[in-house]
Order: structure tokens, then C-alpha cells, then sequence
């Protein structure tokens, strides 16, 4: 057995959808959380800022998550 050396905490974010949004129709985007490293990550924050002109025009924003581990 061969044990590994200890990698550091290696984190990436990727966000995966357009690059706007028409008022009125449903918008989907993805927010990846990527650890390259071999030591695990506890409690990671997380911000989500949205920058439009017109705040009104978002009317709902729901979070969707199968990892059993996330907590928000």
C-alpha cells in the first residue's frame, strides 16, 4: 500500500449558464465547487451576488442540491 502526500486545499468555482436573463422566463444556473487538492474542505462559504439594474424583475430564486453533505 502507497500512501499519498498530503495535496492543500485546491478550490475552483464555475458558474455554468447564459450570460443574462429575460424577465419572465425561468433561468437555470449551475454553481460547480471543485476541491483539486486531497485534504478535505470543511465549511466553505459560499457568496452569490447578482447584479442587474432591475431587482424587480427577479421574483424568485430557489437553491437545488443533492449533496446530502451541503448545508445552507
Amino acid at each position: 500500500m502507497e500512501v499519498e502526500g498530503n495535496i492543500p486545499i485546491q478550490l475552483s468555482v464555475s458558474v455554468l449558464g447564459p450570460t443574462a436573463f429575460r424577465v419572465g422566463v425561468p433561468t437555470t444556473y449551475t454553481i460547480q465547487v471543485e476541491n483539486h487538492g486531497n485534504t478535505t474542505a470543511y465549511g466553505v462559504p459560499l457568496g452569490i451576488v447578482i447584479n442587474t439594474q432591475n431587482i424587480e424583475s427577479i421574483t424568485n430564486i430557489s437553491i437545488n442540491n443533492n449533496d446530502p453533505l451541503f448545508k445552507y
